[in-house]
């Protein structure tokens, strides 16, 4: 006890009456609101979280990411078939087979007129046929376009070169899940190039 302080205790009556009102106030009123709340509204959130995490993941696990590899469009030979040219590094990792996306560039007589806007052609799907052929520089790949697709390029006379395409080339490489380039980044998967 404290030097010239002493404790009167109270009545016990009082403590037990004080408590047992705030305690019965307290149980009734959580009774009643338990008893008026509904369950469909946290049970409706709990079932679109669950349907949100489901897409989510099988998002995460399914989808694919592409990597691709660009390049420009040359020409074409006298096959037919489509020429580009990519850099030493990109070229390691094209192979035959890969599929391939050409996009022309505008037409050159809207870009020659400024009153005309440009007309964007789309893009044209083709396939790696050959990678460094020895009859062409490094760094030069062919491509061949399926059937059914046709392809308006630029015309030279016989007697002239080639004449060169205002195109570009996206070559995709590799196609990856996000689950798995989650796992590469840190370290559990091993990276590799294949499509």
């Amino acid at each position: 006890a404290l030097a010239g302080f002493t404790a009167e205790p109270l009545p016990g009556g009082w403590i037990s009456i004080i408590l047992d009102g705030v305690m019965a106030i307290a149980f009734s009123r959580s009774l009643r609101s338990l008893q008026a709340d509904s369950w469909r509204a946290p049970l409706l959130g709990l079932l679109t979280g669950i349907a949100l995490m489901a897409i989510w993941l099988g998002w995460f696990f399914l989808a694919s990411v592409s990597f691709s590899e660009t390049g420009r469009m040359l020409n074409a030979d006298e096959n037919g078939f489509l020429i580009g040219e990519f850099s030493l590094t990109s070229v390691a990792r094209l192979k035959r087979g890969q599929t391939a996306l050409i996009r022309l560039d505008s037409d050159t007589d809207a870009a020659e007129d400024s009153n005309r806007a440009p007309v964007m052609q789309p893009p044209v799907h083709a396939i790696v046929t050959e990678v460094n052929p020895i009859d062409l520089p490094p760094g030069q790949v062919r491509f061949a376009v399926p059937p059914g697709q046709p392809v308006s390029l630029p015309s030279g006379l016989p007697d002239e070169p080639p004449v060169p395409l205002a195109a570009s080339v996206e070559v995709i490489v590799k196609r990856l899940s996000p689950a798995r380039l989650v796992l590469q980044h840190i370290g559990l998967a091993q990276s590799d190039n294949d499509v």
